[in-house]
């Protein structure tokens, strides 16, 4: 029988340790359960949710009731204080960390109090963050998944991003969800956008796992009574629903036009109501949009704004009806610019105020060119399957050529039935099945084997483990569910450098 040691701490005090009094909530966790990875453990339909952890605490002393003024952390019981859960013995390793995101507490009156700690992972706080990323061009996808995590906030040293397989033409995001551009990127690549156990943001690009310490089994888990690892439970899901054999995408390419006048601020350009800039210090903030609603759906954004220039772009008098004196050269300009706008922040820094009697925006526009559906049908699969279609949301391919390999990439993967599993391994059988439990992480490639009279499932062979789930009682009884993909039906795909080409192998795209 093996125990492992665990501790539980919060930051309350926010200041980056875990060693103010009361950070330590070891001796009050009753129980603590945590899932980190996709929602479904397929390479395909599965993807990555925000991890969220929950732990019930003694709160007999009633420090985690937030309007207890008694409480020692009174004040403190606050969102986004770091959270983390680590194991001492049999290894040191981190086993969750991300953020509070609510602490309550759980009452009845004849048993013991508790309270109800709830902390979520990274893609939970990009999931809350609106992005503006200016136009991205002829990129690879994991520095574009850096555009979108700096605009984000995300701090550089809390990600693992892999360089990415595909360049991207072009890349824009206005004002959307962080994780919603995050996963157009993902899906574009047949990437893996997960978090590490220890609050990192990871990009994994779509050869990942087909290289490095992927290509090795980590450990085999057998329904042997004689193995040296074995499984308290173990489910296959049925095949049948994972099975694609017509794949479908629809390649969107654009082209650039040339500079022109894009935008005219409409009371700039109108005599008596140009707009007013205080003389000594005043400011003013105006966005030039495009596209307009004069433009057409087909135009999206702009590849390139011209900074504007005083005279040729905008002209300030200090008459309202735009005479008087030229005061231009007065006003001093910021601009900020988007792939749909330009931020143009004027101060004026003469005495008089000064009347914008002209303002326009120049730039060139993009225009979506005619869409193109590009497809990849498995005859055989249909033929003893029914038609299964497959549209495929990569929404930043850049040419057809990338889109048909795509397409075909995935048919030569999922046209034949390939196993899904759910896997429950006990940590305490002994220290070897602990270790298994505490150090196994998201896409790594362990063997099952499923073959004796005690399962009757008929497989051996290599999974990657897509999502997992633990429970931890407060008797320190933990186990694991895994949610694994069989690596079958990438088994004939390698990456040069990794692997020799053979007769039943492909190169990987």
């Amino acid at each position: 029988m093996s125990r492992a040691t665990y501790v539980f701490e919060c930051d309350w005090d926010n200041d980056g340790t875990f060693t103010a009094a009361g950070e330590d909530l070891t001796s009050r966790l009753i129980k603590v359960e945590w899932s980190r990875g996709r929602d479904y453990a397929s390479q395909l339909t599965g993807k990555s949710v925000a991890t969220r952890l929950t732990a019930i605490l003694d709160d007999e002393s009633g420090d985690y009731n937030s309007f207890n003024a008694s409480s020692p952390l009174f004040g403190s019981l606050l969102p986004g204080r770091p959270v983390r859960l680590r194991s001492t013995d049999p290894t040191a390793v981190t086993l969750w960390e991300g953020k509070l995101e609510s602490i309550v507490p759980e009452l009845e009156l004849r048993e013991l109090q508790r309270a109800r700690l709830e902390a979520v992972g990274p893609l939970g706080f990009l999931n809350t963050r609106k992005v503006r990323v200016p136009l991205q061009t002829t990129l690879l996808s994991g520095t574009v998944i850096n555009a979108i995590l700096d605009e984000a906030g995300w701090g550089s040293a809390d990600r693992t991003i892999d360089d990415g397989q595909v360049t991207v033409q072009t890349f824009e995001a206005e004002d959307v969800a962080a994780l919603e551009a995050l996963r157009e990127v993902e899906e574009t690549d047949i990437g893996f956008l997960a978090e590490s156990k220890d609050n990192k943001v990871v990009f994994e690009d779509r050869n990942h796992r087909l290289a490095g310490a992927h290509l090795t089994v980590q450990a085999t888990f057998t329904d042997s009574l004689t193995g040296t690892l074995g499984y308290r439970a173990i489910r296959q899901e049925d095949p049948l629903p994972n099975i694609f054999n017509i794949f479908e995408t629809t390649l969107q390419t654009h082209s650039v036009g040339a500079l022109a006048t894009i935008w005219t601020h409409p009371e700039a350009n109108a005599a008596g109501k140009a707009p007013k800039i205080e003389g000594a210090g005043g400011t003013a903030v105006f966005y030039a949009a495009y596209p307009g609603p004069a433009n057409q759906i087909t135009d999206i954004g702009v590849d390139a704004w011209t900074t504007p220039t005083g005279t040729v772009d905008y002209i300030a008098h200090s008459d309202l009806d735009g005479t008087g004196t030229v005061l231009t050269e007065n006003l001093s300009l910021a601009v900020s610019k988007f792939a749909r706008a330009m931020k143009m922040t004027f101060t004026n820094t003469g005495s008089q105020d000064a009347f914008l009697t002209k303002l326009v925006a120049r730039g060139t526009p993009i225009t979506k060119d005619d869409p193109v559906i590009i497809e990849s049908v498995d005859t055989d699969s249909t033929t003893l399957y029914g038609e299964r279609k497959w549209p495929v949301p990569a929404k930043w391919l850049p040419d057809g050529s990338a889109a048909q390999d795509y397409v075909s990439y995935l048919k030569g993967i999922y046209a034949s039935p390939i196993p899904i599993l759910e896997m429950t391994v006990v940590g305490n059988v002994d220290d070897t099945h602990m270790e298994q439990v505490l150090t196994r992480d998201l896409s790594e490639r362990i063997a099952v084997v499923a073959t004796s009279g005690r399962t009757n499932l008929g497989i051996n062979q290599a999974f990657f483990i897509e999502n997992e789930h633990h429970i931890i009682e407060r008797n320190r009884w933990h186990t694991v569910t895994w949610g694994l993909s069989s690596f079958q039906g990438y088994s004939k795909y390698w990456v040069l450098g990794t692997s020799e080409l053979g007769k039943d192998t492909a190169l990987s795209f």
